[in-house]
């Protein structure tokens, strides 16, 4: 979450929001997953710019279903951790999916192909109940 500059000039410009929605894909930037450094990451965005903070885009591999129960997990536990943001939360971009069944092979997902036309949720959104 490298952005800084962009919130810097948003309120700079008399910028108004309620929020502060990040996107974390660890697939498309290149690193592993870490509870501790993103739970650290929104807190100091929550503080310098005074907004409560929430995940708006996660996703994860739609074929390795431990790792992206593992993403899914480690966002939720780092909201979890944010004093005072209980009503902020945690979304997963286009879960119903897999690349299997799409023109462009999509593979950030989290379903799972099942029958001809049939997708099934895998395991990684159990950590929505589980977390």
């Amino acid at each position: 979450m490298s952005i800084l500059p962009i919130l810097e000039n948003f309120f700079a410009e008399n910028g108004k929001t309620d929020i502060l929605g990040f996107s974390y894909y660890p697939y498309w930037e290149k690193f592993e997953s870490d509870r501790k450094v993103l739970s650290a990451k929104l807190r100091e965005y929550a503080q310098k710019y005074g907004r409560p903070v929430m995940i708006a885009e996660v996703g994860g591999l739609d074929h390795d279903e431990e790792g992206t129960y593992q993403i899914l997990a480690d966002c939720i536990n780092a909201m979890g951790e944010q004093d005072g943001q209980e009503e902020c939360g945690v979304f997963y971009w286009e879960p119903e999916v897999t690349a299997k069944i799409l023109p462009d092979a999509y593979p950030l997902g989290a379903a799972k192909l099942v029958g001809e036309k049939t997708l099934q949720y895998h395991k990684a959104l159990r950590a929505y109940r589980e977390c």
